[in-house]
Parts: C-alpha cells; sequence; structure tokens
C-alpha cells in the first residue's frame, strides 16, 4: 500500500497545481493526497470538513483546496492509474492464470471481474433527480468496476444512472444476465 501511494504521489507532484509564486508555502503532497483520501473515503455526515481540518492542523478552506488541487491532478493522470492491460502482458498473464486455478471452471478463458454497487446521494439532486431514484427508494449513482483478481487493480469502471446495465455485450464482457426486449425469456 504505501508503494502505491508513493508511486502515486510521484505522478501528480509534477503538476502545475503544485506550483504558484505566492509568499505562503503549500502544503506536502502527501499532506494534500491524505486529506483527500480522507474526505473521499467517507460520505454524508460520516465526516466532515471541520473533522478533518482539526486532524491535520489547517483550516477548512485549506482542506477544500487541498482536495479540489489533488483531485484535478489525478483527473489529468487518468489513463496513467486505469487501463487495460495488454494482452500479452504480465498483468494479463497473472489475471489469466488466477482464473484459471481459483475461479469456477465457467470462469475460465477470462481474466476480468465486474462488480457494481450504488452510491447513495445525502439528498435529491437538483438536476434530473427523478432519474436517479432507485429500486431501494434512495437517491443514487451506478458505479460498476472492471478489476483484474489477482491485484485488484481497477483497469475500467462506470458511472451512470441506478438500475442501467453499464456494461454492453462485448467480446471483453459477457453480463451475466440481460433483460431481453420483449421482457421474456425464450426457450433456445
Amino acid at each position: 500500500m504505501a508503494a502505491l501511494l508513493e508511486g502515486t504521489i510521484v505522478m501528480i507532484s509534477s503538476h502545475p497545481i503544485f506550483c504558484h509564486q505566492s509568499n505562503n508555502p503549500q502544503l506536502s503532497i502527501s499532506i494534500q493526497l491524505a486529506m483527500f483520501l480522507n474526505c473521499a473515503g467517507y460520505y454524508g455526515n460520516a465526516i466532515s470538513l471541520e473533522d478533518v481540518a482539526q486532524w491535520v492542523g489547517v483550516s477548512v478552506g485549506s482542506v477544500i483546496n487541498c482536495t479540489n488541487y489533488v483531485m484535478v491532478a489525478l483527473l489529468e493522470e487518468h489513463n496513467q492509474f486505469i487501463f487495460f492491460p495488454e494482452d500479452n502482458s504480465e498483468d494479463a498473464e497473472l489475471a489469466q492464470w488466477f482464473a484459471e486455478t481459483q475461479t469456477y471452471p465457467e470462469w475460465r478463458g477470462g481474466y476480468l471481474v465486474i462488480d457494481g454497487s450504488t452510491i447513495d446521494f445525502f439528498t435529491k439532486p437538483a438536476y434530473f433527480g427523478e432519474t436517479f431514484y432507485d429500486r431501494k427508494s434512495k437517491y443514487s449513482l451506478g458505479c460498476q468496476a472492471v478489476i483484474m483478481p489477482h491485484n485488484l487493480m481497477i483497469v475500467d469502471y462506470s458511472l451512470g444512472q441506478p438500475g442501467n446495465s453499464a456494461y454492453p455485450l462485448e467480446p471483453w464482457c459477457i453480463p451475466p444476465f440481460k433483460k431481453p426486449r420483449n421482457g421474456r425469456l425464450t426457450n433456445f
């Protein structure tokens, strides 16, 4: 885990958002990343900006600014963090080996795992709020992640309205169930 955090710090540290001409120095990037991860790891009333500010010893405004800075830097490095492995790469081979030796026979031949969940909103979104009303009578955002099972590396993700199948039928992705267009299953 430490190597992952150190690698993330190295990748974002050269971003221009962390370089400025002010007489007031910025907090170290590792502290800014820690604040961002702390804020991102909670939602709703589980944590407040004041809690993070007190934890780090800075103002609430600094927490907001640092969180925004880290988000900008991470988003610009998105493709360095989230990508499909090359077919003949070591990661693809290790994931294939894991699927062949550690999973059900029906899963053999593949090496990616997809799972989904919803991210609950604190309140109804102001714009198009009804489209985010889910089957559990909550407002939420649908999220699916594609991972490699041997190292849990995220290689793709999808965000959308709850209830939508985020992934279509693709050569690399076979959803476990797709509702037929007429709403009924047929015999083959």
